[in-house]
């Protein structure tokens, strides 16, 4: 945390960690001071103690005014939050990032139907790569999503072996300047039950969290 010079970077990394610890102390009778970390392949955190709670997969990812925490107990899970309000060229970023499809989208659309559909590819995007868990080892361009009536699929090219039926992917406007995609294995021969909730400082228990192990967030239904 003391690497990042911005107040603003070290609140956002300091925040992302203690929400992490929070949620996860929801799912597991382990105080959050108690978790122990460590890499997976192609680097992905995950938990390596206590033992009763290496069931439990995890990704966390933050942007600019918020901080997201996917936890799931069928393996490995993706998100990505972004900001919407930065200043960006979407076809500039599609034509190295962007498979065809997806950026002859883009060009059909303009002004701020375009900057929206950027965002809800680029989040869908992301929180699938980061639910294979496989760093950038397949392009961006190796997969695409198809949008439409609040639902997203996925196509995959020869160079990204998946099937669009092993996945499920959730998309929200979580507020009026950030979006939220979650992608999801589809457990075998199990109900998907995805719950969203929205985490706020406790005033009596400011970031970092109490040596007492004391959440420092709490958990509200939404």
């Amino acid at each position: 945390m003391q690497r990042f010079v911005a107040n603003d970077a070290r609140d956002q990394f300091l925040a992302a960690r203690v929400l992490l610890r929070t949620a996860l102390s929801t799912c597991a009778d382990v105080p959050p001071t108690a978790w122990s970390f460590g890499a997976a392949p192609f680097g992905k955190p995950c938990i390596v103690a206590p033992k009763d709670g290496r069931n439990l997969h995890f990704n966390v990812s933050h942007t600019a005014g918020l901080v997201a925490c996917a936890i799931s107990r069928h393996g490995e899970i993706g998100i990505d939050v972004e900001n919407t309000q930065g200043a960006i060229d979407p076809l500039a970023i599609a034509d190295h990032a962007f498979a065809p499809a997806e950026t002859e989208m883009l060009k059909q659309l303009d002004g701020s139907r375009r900057l929206a559909y950027f965002h809800s590819l680029w989040t869908l995007k992301e929180a699938y790569i980061k639910a294979r868990a496989s760093g950038l080892s397949f392009p961006l361009d190796a997969f695409w999503f198809e949008l439409g009536d609040g639902s997203a699929r996925a196509h995959f090219s020869a160079r990204c072996r998946d099937a669009a039926e092993n996945w499920h992917f959730f998309q929200r406007d979580i507020t009026a300047h950030h979006k939220l995609a979650l992608a999801v294995p589809i457990p075998a021969n199990q109900v998907l039950d995805v719950r969203f909730r929205w985490a706020t400082p406790q005033a009596n228990h400011p970031m970092p969290a109490h040596s007492t192990g004391a959440p420092a967030f709490k958990m509200h239904e939404v």
